[in-house]
């Protein structure tokens, strides 16, 4: 038997609003609450990877809106070889063994994001997702606990594409 917890009449009329607009919902921050029927068992750990300090900086961003101080790990590429950066992100993500990893890449193509990918073909559980930023990481930080790594990967494509649209929206002159 599959238990619904009830929903409140705002909660459905913007559902209904959205559907009737065509609109995919992101869920809100009042359900990222931990519901104890639907948490992970071993929740995903996110692994930042970029150049200079932008992964430590976008890492205290996000905890000073979610404080989940366990969900984020950073490995910074600045000057590194290929090798050398494959060896540190494969350390960091050693320390938990068998869990989902999701990393964070700062963009398609740098040797960060190279990084990711082959690693993410060298082992299980392992998601990469390109063009790393803070709404991404406070969504990811929010839902760890009662999604799993494939719900998290669709919840990051979701919340990009609406960011990148609404960025464009507000910033056209008329």
């Amino acid at each position: 038997m599959i238990r619904i917890s009830p929903m409140t009449r705002s909660r459905k009329r913007e559902r209904l609003k959205n559907r009737v607009a065509g609109r995919t919902t992101i869920p809100s921050a009042s359900s990222a609450r931990l519901n104890p029927k639907r948490q992970t068992p071993r929740p995903p750990v996110g692994v930042i990877i970029g150049y200079g300090g932008l992964p430590e900086a976008l890492r205290r961003a996000a905890f000073s809106i979610v404080p989940d101080r366990a969900g984020l790990l950073v490995v910074s590429g600045s000057n590194q070889s290929a090798r050398d950066l494959d060896r540190r992100l494969s350390k960091a993500v050693a320390r938990y063994p068998g869990r989902p990893i999701l990393i964070f890449a700062d963009m398609y193509g740098t040797s960060c994001g190279q990084a990711g990918s082959r690693l993410q073909r060298n082992r299980e559980r392992v998601a990469t997702v390109f063009g790393v930023s803070l709404p991404l990481l406070v969504r990811f930080l929010q839902y760890r606990h009662t999604m799993n790594l494939e719900e998290l990967v669709q919840l990051m494509t979701r919340t990009a594409s609406q960011q990148a649209s609404r960025t464009i929206v507000r910033n056209l002159p008329y």
